[in-house]
């Protein structure tokens, strides 16, 4: 493509802008200016008056080259190159034109985790509810954390902060065999302190919810074995 060049709006016989994104300067007998980068986008420092005022490239070429009859105010890089200000690669847009382009290439992406405007977690404190290193149930992590035991839940199995880091914990199937709940209810009626809800857990890796509703089974399971050693201890003669 040929290079053409125009005045730019407000600076005319100071500075030119070309359809290839260059922009010149007539000061000192003129020379190209060496843009910088904001955020991607090169701009570049005009001075008139002995006032200095900062310039994105992108504008001043759509400015000087492209028709805006509906008086569009964003100017779009039509393959989401940023740094290509080739008057063919911009368009005038409307703000909701140019989210949807920013979405449909990749260059805008919703923030996560912590960079949510609504998030009540940073990344380190995901990471120790999926962890969970201290053995918590689900409710003692909810009470630390202040939130519902069911947003706990949703953290550990990677619904939410998917992107936070620590181990994700696989879906688990609530349906624990007849034999491993017995075992379970054995451990618990009659072990130690060490068979506890929270070791249970751990060692059968079992979720919190599904471990105390076997547990709750459990102790009905003791009151009855409780009950049953009463009575035979009363009809001793």
């Amino acid at each position: 493509m040929n290079e053409i060049w125009r005045d730019i709006s407000g600076y005319e016989g100071l500075y030119q802008i070309s359809n290839l994104g260059r922009v010149k300067s007539f000061y000192n007998g003129g020379r190209m200016l060496k843009p910088g980068r904001v955020s991607g986008y090169l701009r570049v420092t005009l001075r008139c008056d002995g006032k200095s005022k900062s310039l994105f490239v992108h504008r001043l070429v759509a400015q000087a080259f492209i028709p805006n009859p509906e008086s569009k105010r964003e100017v779009n890089h039509v393959n989401g190159i940023k740094t290509d200000n080739r008057v063919e690669n911009l368009e005038w847009v409307t703000p909701a034109e140019n989210s949807r382009h920013a979405v449909a290439t990749g260059l805008y992406i919703a923030p996560q985790g912590e960079d949510h405007y609504n998030a009540k977690l940073t990344n380190e404190q995901v990471i120790y509810i999926r962890e969970n290193p201290d053995g918590l149930t689900r409710n003692q992590l909810a009470k630390k954390f202040a939130i519902p035991p069911q947003s706990i839940s949703r953290i550990q199995l990677g619904k939410t902060f998917k992107n936070a880091g620590g181990k994700i914990r696989d879906k688990i199937n609530t349906r624990v065999p007849d034999e491993t709940r017995e075992q379970i209810r054995r451990e618990y009626v009659y072990g130690s302190h060490e068979f506890g809800s929270v070791a249970l857990a751990k060692k059968y890796g079992i979720s919190d919810t599904t471990i105390l509703s076997i547990i709750r089974e459990a102790a009905e399971v003791k009151l009855a074995h409780k009950f049953s050693n009463s009575s035979s201890g009363m009809n001793k003669p």
